[in-house]
């Protein structure tokens, strides 16, 4: 399970799940040139013989031979014809694991995510059947990591989860610690913070009982990171120096990277300028050299935030542009969105609202793929603010009605209804809108979820909006449901004023018998507590049973 292919660029990747290449074995061995001929000769000798493992073992070599001079699009027909010869026979069958691995790899390679996600979930299986734990570990953590940059964290979470528990199984503690790291990195961009952190506190000591000091390292760094985003700094400062002086000779250099990348972020948020740029700028060429696009966005979104928090967001806006090209180079999709939003949102507090709002519509593209409903609502929010500033009417009114409705789905009855408010507020302000559509929705959600979150004031408000809108059979009833509220809390003054206001709604409605009544009962309600208003009120009520 070494088989290791490039991590970018490669062939295309094609639409065939099994290439056919080259028709015959000498064509396919041709770029191998003088080693071809060998490798044929041990090809025809095992199939004269019948022996099947000897020429599935010689397919792996031919493909990784074909791999070694770039040749991977042939090192895949190779290694597919050796797995047909491993599932060929019942007595290679489980030998299919090492093509099930390397074609995983190489899908991988190519950025073929879900075709790298089904070989490493074939690997896994057929490990799992040989009772192969630890091999099988591996696997899994693979498939978390592919699936984690292709369909997303929630799934790469169980497969991470998974391979946890083949590594303690196979009661390899430094395999344990490795599967830990990747569940607490997966956890962290779900937003679970503290199973991040007991995870990679987990990690950080098993790797101590296991006496891997270049594990605990890194996962060391990877909490620090965690708690560190999540705002407990002085705990991300002591994990981060319990390991500093191990950085500079620690043997990968993404690690030294992301360590000193944390130590230039602590200098920043001590005001320690000059110094932060020194060790980020280190901290960078590391990442770089290391070929980690993903952690090189990730410590310029770190940076960026400290930089605006600190008032400057003209200077973040840079990093945050840097952040966006290394992500989408390293199809990080998902970081793409918070990127987007947060660049956005520098675009338009610096005055360029047209840059904002070409920004804005790629995160929206993207949370929508990613059925983030949460990350929805937020970029949303912040397009309608781009294209208020725009002075786009229709454009504000049709993202805040997607606002809306977001809302509405992630269960936020409140946001719903204020936001519809809002919309229909807007929809008066914009020439050909439709206004009863929206008043429409709008009462829909307000019978499903009622008014009781909202004050006596804001109801009203809601009220009026109905009214203006040509809808006054709507006002009437939400005035209706106002009136039960104040007579529940004892305001009868109010009532008896809100049942006034429900009777015009009604006769605007051209229903004059609800109207009476409203009236009816407001006068009831005053003469019980000695209101001045009662004598107009019973003027009005004439006025009205007479039309």
């Amino acid at each position: 399970m070494n088989a290791s292919p490039p991590r970018a660029g490669g062939p295309p990747a094609g639409d065939a799940p099994r290439p056919t290449g080259p028709g015959s074995d000498a064509a396919l061995l041709a770029p191998l040139g003088l080693r071809g001929p060998g490798f044929l000769a041990a090809l025809e000798a095992a199939r004269a013989a019948g022996d099947a493992g000897r020429e599935l073992r010689t397919w792996l070599e031919v493909g990784d031979a074909l791999g070694a001079v770039g040749r991977w699009d042939r090192a895949k027909v190779a290694w597919m014809r050796g797995l047909d010869v491993a599932e060929g026979s019942a007595r290679t069958r489980s030998e299919a694991s090492s093509f099930h691995w390397r074609m995983g790899q190489l899908s991988e390679g190519t950025r073929e995510l879900g075709e790298a996600a089904a070989w490493y979930e074939r690997a896994a299986e057929t490990f799992r059947r040989e009772g192969a734990s630890a091999d099988e570990a591996v696997a899994r953590m693979a498939l978390a990591r592919v699936v984690f940059h292709g369909s997303g964290a929630g799934l790469a979470k169980v497969a991470a989860r998974d391979a946890v528990l083949c590594a303690r199984d196979a009661n390899d503690l430094a395999l344990i610690g490795e599967a830990l790291e990747l569940t607490g990195e997966i956890a962290y961009d779900l937003g679970a913070f503290d199973e991040s952190v007991a995870s990679l506190r987990d990690a950080v000591k098993q790797h101590e009982q296991a006496g891997h000091e270049t594990g605990r390292v890194r996962a060391t760094v990877a909490l620090s990171e965690v708690l560190s985003e999540s705002g407990q700094s002085l705990a991300a400062v002591r994990a981060i120096e319990s390991v500093e002086a191990l950085l500079e000779s620690h043997e990968s250099t993404e690690t030294r990277g992301r360590g000193m990348g944390l130590l230039g972020l602590f200098q920043l948020e001590l005001g320690q300028v000059d110094e932060a740029a020194q060790t980020l700028k280190k901290a960078h060429e590391w990442l770089e050299a290391s070929g980690s696009r993903l952690r090189r966005s990730r410590l310029l979104v770190a940076t960026a935030r400290r930089v605006e928090k600190a008032g400057s967001r003209a200077d973040a806006k840079p990093l945050y542009e840097q952040a966006w090209d290394l992500a989408r180079a390293a199809s990080d999709r998902l970081r793409l969105a918070p990127i987007a939003y947060a660049l956005a949102r520098c675009h338009l507090d610096l005055g360029d609202p047209v840059s904002a709002d070409s920004v804005i519509i790629v995160a929206l593209r993207l949370v929508q793929e990613a059925a983030d409903l949460e990350g929805l609502a937020y970029c949303t929010e912040l397009a309608v603010r781009i294209a208020v500033r725009l002075a786009q009417g229709q454009l504000a009114l049709d993202r805040l009605l997607m606002l809306a409705r977001t809302r509405g789905q992630m269960g936020d009855a409140r946001g719903e209804i204020r936001t519809l408010k809002d919309a229909l507020i807007a929809t008066l302000k914009v020439p050909d809108t439709d206004l009863l559509a929206i008043a429409a929705e709008l009462m829909e959600a307000i019978r499903r979820a009622g008014v009781s979150a909202f004050g006596p004031t804001e109801t009203m408000e809601i009220a009026d909006a109905m009214a203006a809108a040509g809808r006054p059979d709507f006002a009437h009833e939400i005035g209706l449901v106002e009136v039960e509220r104040h007579l529940a809390e004892g305001r009868r003054t109010d009532a008896a004023r809100t049942l006034i206001r429900a009777a015009h709604w009604a006769v605007a409605a051209e229903d004059r018998a609800t109207a009476v009544d409203a009236w009816d009962q407001a006068i009831a309600i005053g003469q019980s507590i000695g209101l001045a208003e009662v004598e107009a009120w019973e003027a009005d009520r004439a006025w009205a049973a007479e039309g």
